[in-house]
């Protein structure tokens, strides 16, 4: 009989945050969370600024974030670099890696960062005999697409305080939506330059709104690190709303607007 996985505890720590995700997607039975577990050929770490993934290489093997965050780069001609998206743990690099001649874009650790290796030949050989994970990842990939679709729409329809308030509401969301505990991980390890080149921002942009953000009391800024200090205001504040990183869940989730920093601890 199926049962369904929902304590990950006792499974592999690298692979934790990437089983609860898929088990809000499908329900994960034994069977299936083993496959995954084999599929892992190594672990690795990463220093900080580390590249990943290079831009122009092939890679045959797909990266689990188990730790930390990363961001995924393209250098432009005149030398900046635009960050197209954010890796949190539970996210992977490309699925599809394997079927691309050379990668279109870097993949950097934003902060120390684990990851779990898995082929993406084997991989694939797991999904085309089992069609709940392949539902589970499709999924997945959907939701993906819905982040990339409200990124632009972010960046092309709203002015910079709506711009960062709303990616920093997002990130915070994503971030407590594949942890075991209840806590709120409020801190958001991006640097104000980070900020600009996910937002299409300058600096100066970027550090006035902050600056605006800070005496509104809803976020402080560190070297390296917003901490928000009051998600459902700045929330409230951008017009966040979640349902897009949501939608494909089995069952609507506690909205996150109800969780406040003394909630959390």
């Amino acid at each position: 009989m199926n049962t369904d996985v929902g304590d990950f505890s006792k499974f592999d720590a690298s692979l934790a945050p990437l089983l609860r995700k898929l088990n809000k997607h499908v329900s994960l039975t034994p069977v299936e969370t083993h496959q995954l577990q084999q599929l892992v050929v190594r672990k690795e770490e990463f220093r900080k600024g580390a590249e990943v993934i290079m831009r122009g290489s092939h890679h045959e093997e797909i990266h689990i974030i188990e730790e930390g965050w990363a961001s995924q780069d393209i250098l432009l001609e005149d030398g900046q670099i635009c960050i197209i998206g954010f890796l949190l743990p539970g996210d992977t690099t490309e699925i599809n890696s394997s079927l691309t001649p050379k990668s279109d874009f870097a993949v950097k650790a934003l902060t120390p960062l684990k990851t779990a290796r898995i082929p993406a030949k084997d991989f694939k050989e797991v999904l085309a005999g089992n069609p709940n994970l392949t539902k589970a990842f499709s999924l997945v990939k959907l939701t993906g697409e819905a982040i990339d679709r409200e990124l632009l729409v972010n960046i092309t329809a709203k002015p910079a305080e709506e711009r960062i308030a709303s990616l920093l509401c997002e990130l915070v969301f994503r971030a407590t939506n594949v942890r075991a505990d209840e806590q709120v991980p409020l801190h958001v390890p991006l640097t104000q330059a980070d900020l600009g080149r996910a937002l299409g921002l300058s600096a100066v942009h970027v550090n006035r709104v902050m600056k605006r953000l800070r005496q509104q009391g809803l976020v402080a800024v560190t070297s390296g690190n917003v901490t928000v200090l009051d998600w459902p205001a700045l929330a409230e504040y951008s017009g966040f709303r979640s349902d897009y990183l949501v939608k494909y869940e089995r069952a609507p989730e506690e909205s996150l607007a109800m969780v406040t920093p003394k909630d959390a601890g």
